[in-house]
């Protein structure tokens, strides 16, 4: 049977708010709060088996769901007790629940790879952690964490950051900033306003940038500009950030400017005083690539930690001090644990700066040389510049590793000087003992060779035995090389224990004990200071039998003046 009319069913209306409200409705009976706009049924009588008497309002679109949601308690695992007793847990609405944090989303941007996020990003930044008003205080509730979902988010400007910043990505493959042009990040005061950078000459210790966090990013630069800049920054954390820009090996890099800003670096930091510095921060796990310069530091960048970090086909690693500022220098900083691959100029270059120090860092492909077709050149055999240079005394390497060391035992008569490992003003030891099979030569051979560019002295530790003859030999062989004025000279001794049977003491024709010294000079061709390789030599006497080892470490003092 078709509907022909639906007849209009009548329901209790009133205002909740007048009178005595929402009387006590009969089971089932309906009733509609017109100024609050709310409905609400009867519940009925016990006797019907209703568990409570009184009236259950019906949701509606007028209503907020989040106000009936104050149930929300942790429960996993379900043995954890956050309130006092276990039948008492902590309850929490739902919007306080999701107002922990706050997506970038919430504010507007999409993460779809088109949309220009910079001015919704700007905002998202500017209303959690800069006040509305002019006070300057920013209330602790509100510095809540500013979420990026995966996807990527394209910028066109400068994202300035305030202090108290924490901006979580999703992970450095997942959440991509894409930027296109000048800085794509700096740290500003609080001084800042909504939508107005304070400008860096205002800052002073007590409103500088401090206690950031920037983590889970993946920030692509597509033009030359600057990926992170930590202007009079302190005390904040970055992880798992990658940082790449456009920079590709066989390009030229770009001069660092004596004062102003560079324009292809991955971080920059820099403060304005000896009062207000850029000091205290930590970097983790961070990846930098594709720069001309992975990070610049000047003025008084004190007591930063760069540590895990990852450094790649870079024209230049880390770079401090080029910029002269007087007094104002980088002191304490610690670069330890970090890889340096693939770098063209030096990986750590401290031009001023004192107790900065190299730690347990793995060095592989660095310094190598442009040939004539301006083409890299990925062999060590070729290294041009040093891994690590040093214009202090007390700027130190401790334990790194350097793939270049191979070098001192193979190619031992190429026509390329070999560069040392840290050049200007260095003392280090090798962390790692090399070993030599020496053979049964009657005429001195090369046994390995030395950087001879500075004045320098050289302490080689080492061990010798051999797999027939019954000798051991450890000692310890200081050469001291005089660089300047041409021609070279050298001076060495050895000093040593001997072991073995009578027929093999020292000076027996029969053993391997004739070690000779020589350098020899060869011109890189180049304008710069000549460098030259200082080899050490042995030979063997008639009759010895078996390969003799000689194990060995390096020890190196150096004073550039």
């Amino acid at each position: 049977m078709a509907v022909v009319q639906i007849s209009r069913i009548q329901i209790r209306r009133g205002q909740k708010n007048q009178g005595e409200g929402v009387p006590q409705l009969a089971s089932g009976e309906l009733a509609w709060a017109i100024d609050s706009q709310e409905l609400y049924i009867g519940n009925g009588s016990l006797s019907e088996g209703a568990p409570t008497v009184g009236n259950t309002k019906i949701l509606t679109e007028s209503d907020d769901i989040f106000t009936f949601s104050d149930s929300y308690s942790y429960k996993k695992p379900q043995f954890v007790q956050t309130g006092e007793t276990t039948t008492n847990p902590i309850a929490r609405s739902l919007q306080e629940r999701l107002d922990d944090y706050v997506s970038v989303r919430a504010f507007g941007a999409l993460g779809d790879g088109i949309q220009d996020a910079t001015t919704i990003i700007q905002r998202a930044i500017d209303q959690l952690y800069l006040t509305q008003d002019n006070s300057h205080v920013v209330p602790e509730q509100s510095r809540v964490i500013l979420y990026f979902d995966p996807g990527i988010y394209n910028i066109t400007g400068t994202i300035y950051i305030p202090s108290y910043a924490t901006i979580i990505g999703a992970g450095s493959e997942k959440t991509i900033i894409e930027c296109s042009a000048g800085t794509a990040f700096k740290t500003v005061n609080d001084l800042s306003e909504v939508g107005q950078p304070a400008a860096a000459e205002t800052t002073t210790y007590s409103n500088q940038c401090k206690n950031i966090k920037f983590a889970g990013l993946n920030i692509v630069h597509s033009a030359n500009g600057i990926g992170l800049q930590l202007d009079n920054c302190r005390d904040s954390k970055f992880e798992d950030l990658s940082i790449s820009g456009n920079w590709t090996m066989g390009n030229s890099i770009t001069t660092i400017p004596t004062v102003g800003e560079p324009n292809d670096c991955g971080i920059l930091l820099t403060c304005i005083s000896a009062t207000v510095q850029t000091n205290n921060n930590v970097f983790t796990k961070c990846k930098i690539s594709g720069w001309s310069h992975g990070i610049i530091a000047n003025n008084s960048i004190l007591l930063n930690v760069f540590e895990k970090c990852q450094f790649t086909k870079l024209g230049a690693g880390i770079n401090f001090g080029f910029q002269n500022f007087a007094e104002l220098v980088p002191q304490h900083n610690r670069i330890k644990d970090c890889q340096f691959i693939d770098i063209h100029n030096e990986a750590i270059d401290i031009v001023r700066g004192n107790y900065n120090t190299s730690e347990n860092n793995y060095f592989q492909l660095v310094g190598n040389l442009i040939d004539a077709s301006n083409n890299y050149t990925s062999s060590e055999t070729q290294s041009r510049y040093p891994v690590i240079k040093f214009a202090d005394v007390n700027n130190t390497s401790v334990q790194d590793v350097f793939t270049r060391n191979r070098l001192r035992i193979a190619y031992l008569d190429s026509s390329v000087p070999f560069v040392e490992e840290i050049a200007g003003s260095a003392h280090f030891i090798d962390k790692h003992y090399e070993e030599i099979i020496i053979d049964n030569y009657a005429t001195a051979q090369n046994l390995l060779r030395l950087p001879g560019e500075y004045d320098q002295t050289y302490i080689i530790h080492y061990y010798m035995s051999n797999e027939v003859m019954n000798f051991k030999r450890q000692g310890k062989i200081t050469i001291m090389c005089e660089a300047y004025p041409n021609p070279v000279s050298v001076r060495i001794s050895d000093n040593y224990d001997h072991f073995g049977g009578t027929d093999y003491d020292i000076g027996d024709t029969y053993l391997l004990q004739n070690i000779t010294f020589s350098a020899d000079f060869i011109d890189d061709g180049t304008i710069e200071i000549p460098k030259f390789s200082l080899y050490v030599k042995s030979k063997t006497g008639v009759g010895i039998s078996g390969n003799t080892r000689f194990r060995f470490k390096i020890e190196t003092h150096r004073f550039s003046f």
